[in-house]
């Protein structure tokens, strides 16, 4: 079954948080001579207004930019203050945060969600739908359809925050979670609870591009594979 969102739904998940568009970014046009990357053509396509882009792609692509940094402490703290203002009903000063996230970040799923709620509150119900409509697309994403969170057909996450994000929306309550290695690729499985089925059960998140980023990291900071620091 696909998993599409209203604002509505999605406001109580953020303000959930916060108490425990911006319009597509415009891009300087690529010199002639220079091949637009994949990340770059689907945002091009998003900056059109076609909504209807492949959104695994696009996710996946990002990894490959500059940009891309799973463990951005300051990313985190942005949204944060985005929760924070949304749960004040200040949707200007919540939309602010949201802008500055989506300038790095085209990619968080939560943001564009904000942006919606935010967009909505202000009156703007024409870029209120666009970020919906994004959000609607990358959230699918990351759970389908069809909805299997086996280790053999689990989606890729490339932020932490967007499993836990994906978790809270579904209303499953997280009993724990650990690393798991299955067929030589990384995971974040978590054992959860089920509040419709009554029951538990373990959901998988391929984790590759994540652990790929660290690697690199600790090879640029010269830490070696086996060392205890690496390990952390």
């Amino acid at each position: 079954m696909t998993a599409r969102w209203k604002v509505g739904t999605v406001v109580a998940v953020i303000l959930v948080a916060a108490v425990a568009g911006a319009q597509p970014p415009q891009e300087s046009p690529a010199p002639a001579n220079e091949i637009p990357t994949m990340y770059e053509t689907l945002l091009g396509q998003l900056e059109r207004g076609n909504t209807n882009i492949n959104y695994t792609v696009l996710r996946l692509a990002f990894t490959e930019t500059d940009q891309y940094m799973p463990y951005d402490t300051s990313r985190s703290d942005m949204r944060e203050r985005m929760r924070w203002f949304l749960s004040r009903e200040e949707p200007e000063a919540a939309y602010a945060r949201v802008e500055s996230l989506l300038a790095t970040c085209y990619v968080d799923v939560e943001a564009h969600y904000a942006a919606a709620i935010a967009l909505t509150a202000m009156g703007d119900t024409v870029r209120s739908a666009y970020h919906e409509a994004v959000g609607n697309g990358l959230f699918e994403s990351l759970t389908g359809p069809p909805l299997d969170w086996t280790a053999e057909t689990a989606p890729t996450a490339i932020f932490a925050e967007e499993e836990y994000f994906v978790i809270r929306m579904m209303g499953l309550e997280l009993i724990e979670e650990s690393m798991a290695t299955v067929g030589g690729r990384p995971f974040h499985q978590f054992e959860i609870n089920d509040p419709i089925s009554g029951g538990t059960r373990m959901i998988y998140f391929h984790v590759g591009p994540i652990t790929e980023w660290w690697d690199r990291f600790m090879e640029e900071e010269g830490i070696e594979p086996e060392s205890p620091e690496r390990r952390r």
